[in-house]
């Protein structure tokens, strides 16, 4: 356990860099991308050569049964022919998982440069939300959000947009819902429109669960069959009224307490909405809780670039970014009780090469 606590202290040392330097300098700012960089270069191992993390010997097993015969095995294993081809195309399940991880931590990591005025700080809410449970755990969805965060900055220009939406679905189908991007309003709306959504989804939660399973029938067969299981295996269970919502409403309400702060960044406004959606897709669809998780997952993303434009606020910066870790830290501390045997010890191939 003691890697994830000298990696969570470490970001947390730059974010305080993140927080506390308002404007960085032109001379200054090749090192800090240098130092970021480095940062993304050490993620990529730490997740690409681990021998451990949620679903490992499962994705294993699916590289042994794709590498031959994969589009056959695709169907009998249901996981989505994008994924399948590269465990057909590539020579290990070793090198699988570093190309996997070189091209999603790439990609997120790049785009929290891009759009977050506080990337360190982005990458230490980022290890609490997503490091584990997504990049070194269901990391197929971890690459289709990859994809999708890029396709959501591309909504007006449609044949980008589809082109990389249609990229992420090969990856893992739930990247469909990122199209409600094309619908949504690109600038905040009035508290109320955001009631309105929010109790309506409350009430779809209670009231249209048996209605959804009974249309699952006339869907395309690769999606039925996904969320027949998902149907069968979370029957009689209910997701959204939890200790998690209610953090994310909590979040919410604070995010729009600071909405001006959000809008003088660029795509802040969208964001924000697209942050919104996560609530409300975790709520509504709580009927399926997998179904609720893995499609508000895409939205969620976007509160570790809002989180980081709070940090670079005067004097308040600090309070957010100390509230905003410790949620963080929270979630690793929790995700170490339920699955502490998935994630500890660490293990690393490259690592135990050199002994480290």
């Amino acid at each position: 356990m003691t890697i994830y606590v000298v990696l969570t202290l470490c970001i947390a040392i730059l974010s305080l860099f993140d927080s506390f330097r308002n404007n960085i300098q032109n001379k200054d700012k090749c090192f800090h991308y240098s130092v970021y960089i480095l940062v993304l270069l050490f993620l990529i191992v730490f997740v690409g050569f681990r021998e451990m993390g949620f679903d490992y010997d499962n994705y294993r097993y699916y590289y042994d049964r794709l590498s031959d015969f994969w589009i056959d095995n695709a169907d009998v294993l249901r996981v989505e022919k994008g994924y399948a081809f590269l465990n057909h195309i590539l020579p290990s399940y070793r090198v699988l998982l570093v190309v996997m991880a070189t091209i999603t931590l790439s990609l997120q990591l790049l785009f929290i440069y891009k759009y977050s005025p506080a990337p360190f700080a982005s990458i230490l809410f980022y290890i609490g939300a997503f490091l584990l449970t997504s990049t070194m755990g269901q990391y197929r969805q971890a690459l289709a959000i990859a994809i999708v965060i890029w396709a959501f900055t591309k909504y007006n220009n449609k044949l980008i947009f589809i082109t990389l939406l249609t990229m992420a679905c090969i990856f893992h189908v739930s990247a469909l819902l990122a199209i409600l991007v094309l619908v949504i309003p690109k600038h905040i709306c009035q508290p109320k429109i955001y009631a309105i959504l929010f109790v309506a989804s409350v009430v779809v939660n209670l009231t249209a669960g048996t209605l959804f399973v009974s249309t699952i029938e006339y869907m395309p067969q690769f999606i039925a069959e996904k969320l027949n299981i998902y149907s069968l295996q979370e029957k009689g269970t209910i997701l959204g009224f939890n200790a998690a919502m209610l953090l994310r409403l909590i979040i919410f309400l604070i995010f729009y307490y600071n909405r001006d702060v959000i809008k003088s960044y660029r795509y802040g406004e969208l964001f924000f909405n697209l942050y919104f959606v996560s609530i409300i897709i975790y709520m509504g669809l709580g009927f399926l809780p997998q179904l609720a998780g893995r499609g508000a997952i895409y939205f969620y993303f976007m509160e570790l670039l809002l989180a980081g434009m709070l940090v670079k606020i005067p004097r308040t910066g600090i309070v957010y970014l100390a509230f905003f870790g410790a949620i963080s830290i929270y979630r690793l501390l929790s995700l170490f009780s339920e699955w502490s045997g998935d994630y500890i010890p660490y293990r690393n191939e490259l690592f135990a090469i050199f002994s480290l």
